[in-house]
């Protein structure tokens, strides 16, 4: 099935199978990929447990931009939060490469700015560059030629972040290629598919700003585990999705064993633990 062009992840054309098989990727559809357009085009508001970088007199945090954590690492989308641009018409990328200036606003880490997907009042969403060792770092934001402000960052070697809808809910999607929702569980004994970004290391050299090509997989090459409801869960894949920008999927076996109802998912890369997602079982 040729997977449709989706404006923030850089689409290619592509025509891999989107139901789930072990260590084959997937290609999000329909319901599945619009939860994923929105969650890295939507404004959010900052909640108290992210990050402060208050060294920066409107920069007011830079986080995951699946999970809002505090944790970024190569590769990752990351979301800065400013106090100031409340007054900017909201704009999104709509070529790739994406650009490295966006409505006038720009994030340089290293000497190099980072592509842009969305710019809008108080938000700029930022893909760390995969090529970007793990380490401290100032990061320099520019916003409508006012003055660059600088404000310290930390790049870990891996930051997994589910991409969320709703209530703390996993994007990801049963073997139907359909979104996991109340009315469309997951089924204890079958694979699921979610959708992360941050997924460490990879085994093969991927391209910032643009869609993962296919073939070559892409696949994390450090070691990682998950959890599905506190049980350990067979991860067959961990890796970038074909044609998309920044995008790991985790393919993931229920456990038999696990209760049905709302379950907590997390995935665990390199030592670092995801925040817990939740979806629904029967």
């Amino acid at each position: 099935m040729k997977n449709p062009r989706c404006l923030w992840l850089g689409i290619v054309a592509l025509t891999l199978n989107p139901i789930v098989g072990l260590a084959a990727p997937a290609i999000p559809q329909n319901d599945v990929q619009a939860k994923l357009d929105e969650a890295l085009k939507r404004a959010h508001v900052p909640s108290g447990n992210m990050a402060s970088v208050r060294a920066a007199a409107s920069v007011t945090s830079f986080v995951n931009g699946a999970s809002f954590t505090p944790q970024i690492s190569p590769g990752a989308w990351a979301t800065l939060f400013t106090s100031a641009d409340n007054s900017l018409v909201a704009t999104i990328a709509d070529a790739v490469p994406f650009p490295a200036v966006l409505a006038t606003r720009s994030i340089e880490i290293n000497g190099s700015k980072l592509p842009l997907l969305y710019a809008g009042p108080g938000q700029v969403n930022a893909q760390i560059p995969y090529e970007l060792p793990p380490g401290n770092y100032t990061a320099i934001f520019r916003s409508n030629n006012a003055s660059a402000e600088s404000f310290p960052i930390q790049i870990l070697k891996a930051a997994p972040g589910f991409f969320l809808w709703g209530d703390n809910m996993a994007i990801a999607q049963t073997t139907n290629g359909a979104l996991i929702t109340q009315t469309n569980p997951a089924h204890r004994g079958d694979f699921i598919v979610a959708y992360l970004t941050g997924g460490g290391a990879l085994d093969n050299a991927a391209s910032t700003g643009k869609g993962a090509t296919y073939p070559p997989l892409y696949q994390t090459a450090v070691p990682y585990s998950a959890t599905i409801a506190g049980q350990n869960a067979t991860v067959a894949f961990l890796g970038l999705t074909p044609g998309f920008a920044g995008l790991w999927q985790a393919n993931i076996s229920v456990p038999n064993s696990i209760p049905t109802g709302l379950q907590p998912l997390e995935i665990t890369v390199d030592g670092i633990t995801s925040k817990t997602a939740y979806l629904f079982i029967q």
